[in-house]
């Protein structure tokens, strides 16, 4: 008969696996940090389409256009959905960004430099999604300690004598 507790914490078993970013070169470090910035800038810009979608919304019920009813829904939505998959950053919110910008192009000139902008962020940006992906902070953290670590060595010192 096995020893077990009963009241032990489960164990985690989908835990994102820590990478090593020690191996990264210095400038894929900051095109990764550079891409994962321009991630979270796109997250606000799926939260800003919501809100132009929703103000076609109201003006259309007002011009009484039916039809750009569920259109205009359907692309308020999946921008919402698409926000949460971009700042969230699970596995499959890369090809969220990707089917969202494509319905984005569509409308011409907000939708389609929305769309635009989404397509050229996710575009090799595959390690900061998924359970293995780099999270922000660990990114910022890295920079940071290159940055002044590498100052900290380039620049003598004031001779104070």
């Amino acid at each position: 008969m096995s020893e077990s507790n009963p009241y032990e914490a489960p164990k985690i078993v989908d835990a994102p696996i820590e990478q090593s970013l020690d191996t990264i070169s210095d400038q894929n470090l900051k095109r990764l940090y550079v891409k994962s910035k321009t991630l979270k800038r796109t997250t606000f810009l799926c939260i800003l389409y919501v809100s132009v979608s929703l103000g076609c919304l109201a003006s259309s019920f007002i011009d009484n256009t039916w039809l750009l009813y569920p259109v205009l829904a359907f692309l308020a939505l999946l921008s919402l959905v698409t926000a949460f998959a971009i700042s969230k950053r699970p596995s499959w919110g890369r090809k969220q960004g990707v089917i969202f910008s494509i319905f984005s192009l569509i409308l011409f000139p907000v939708g389609t430099v929305i769309g635009v902008v989404i397509l050229t962020s996710l575009l090799g940006s595959e390690r900061l999604f998924g359970p293995d992906r780099i999270s922000h902070s660990r990114l910022n953290d890295e920079t940071l300690r290159r940055k002044y670590k590498t100052q900290l060595h380039t620049q003598p010192r004031p001779n104070i004598s």
